[in-house]
């Protein structure tokens, strides 16, 4: 449940069954709704009490204040306890899961989201409850690659869906979920499949098609080299309001239609790294291939050079986790903004994070820092 939607009133019945993710310009209202709702309730031995509390231990998540968060999910998880308000409960043991995970627990976080999906797949929730839970728990299982959790809670989660009518809404958002975790293991075909029974679903009950299975179909139509159907679907998904990147952007990369040759191969390296890391060693040589005939033809001999080195783990970095994935995000471009929109936290601390960097790497610019990266293989 959102801030705004305590500080007005809203009960756990009326919430989105989407998880829509606010602009950060709108994190100072919420606060201030936050404070709102709290001065309301102050004194009062209230349920709602405990729903400001799952409200701010959100937003201390979204600040990076793991530790702060848990203690917060704590109390809102007593309050729900002790009013057996199984909505609250499982909305606060969710939070829990996420501060745990948030601060390098991943195994005792996963566990609490695995009791916040027990509470779903058995029926304790209410219906909008029970699919805000599921989708952001299966968004935490995939941020964290725990995607064999994933699939089983989404086959478990699909079943309750078919067997209660007035689930039938909402199994368009579990299919596009399957759709996600069939194309990460590589079922290409089911995935489309899925992403399209979604679409046929929406329509046949009068509504729109969602512009997530859309977006879906778009990617296994760009993997698949399929690029006009790609661009059809990657345009349809815009228009109902889904963000087409950064899956439009690599459709114009395979295509062709960069005007940075060199940058757009570099690009490509990185994904292939990336992709060896994951253990993806068949998508690692196709875009390593693609990059060094690019290079290939500039007549790049340091980059071809680097291509034909065996690729290693990692070396050593000098930075923690959180920045070198803080400057991975950097390497793409993004701004310091738009980063601490991705990872769900305050900008003042990108920015920390950012001059940290630059420090610890005894570098000037964001630039030099992603060529310092490179060159020492640190992602």
């Amino acid at each position: 449940m959102s801030v705004t939607d305590v500080a007005h009133g809203v009960t756990p019945t009326t919430l989105s069954s989407a998880r829509i993710k606010q602009p950060r310009s709108t994190s100072r209202i919420s606060t201030a709704w936050t404070a709102r709702g709290q001065r309301l309730v102050e004194g009062h031995d209230c349920v709602e009490r405990g729903y400001l509390a799952v409200a701010v231990a959100e937003q201390q998540l979204r600040e990076g204040q793991p530790e702060a968060a848990h203690a917060t999910a704590d109390q809102a998880f007593g309050i729900g306890e002790s009013f057996r308000d199984a909505d609250l409960t499982a909305a606060a043991r969710h939070a829990q899961g996420r501060a745990l995970i948030q601060r390098g627990d991943v195994a005792a976080g996963l566990k609490r989201l695995d009791e916040t999906m027990l509470a779903v797949v058995a029926g304790e929730l209410l219906p909008t409850m029970t699919v805000r839970m599921y989708c952001s728990d299966i968004d935490t299982c995939r941020q964290v690659y725990a995607l064999e959790r994933a699939r089983e809670w989404t086959s478990a989660f699909s079943s309750v869906c078919e067997e209660q009518p007035d689930m039938v809404g909402f199994t368009g958002v579990c299919l596009v979920h399957r759709a996600e975790i069939l194309q990460l293991q590589g079922a290409w075909p089911d995935a489309l499949t899925e992403a399209c029974r979604a679409c046929e679903r929406a329509q046949r009950a009068g509504r729109k098609p969602p512009g997530a299975a859309l977006y879906q179909q778009a990617e296994i139509h760009r993997l698949r080299g399929e690029f006009a159907k790609a661009e059809d679907a990657y345009r349809a998904a815009s228009e109902l309001g889904f963000e087409p990147q950064p899956g439009l952007a690599l459709l114009r990369l395979a295509q062709g239609r960069l005007d940075a040759p060199y940058e757009a191969a570099r690009v490509r390296v990185l994904m292939g790294q990336a992709c060896h890391a994951l253990g993806d060693d068949e998508a690692a040589a196709l875009e390593l291939e693609a990059a060094r005939s690019v290079f290939e033809r500039l007549g790049a001999q340091p980059e071809l050079a680097h291509l034909d080195a065996p690729m290693a783990p990692a070396s050593r970095s000098p930075l923690t986790a959180r920045e070198l994935h803080v400057l991975r995000l950097v390497s793409t471009g993004r701004t310091n903004k738009e980063i601490a929109e991705e990872l769900s936290l305050s900008e003042r601390t990108i920015d920390r994070h950012v001059t940290n960097i630059l420090t610890k790497l005894d570098v000037r610019s964001r630039t030099a820092a992603t060529a310092y990266a490179y060159d020492h293989k640190l992602f």
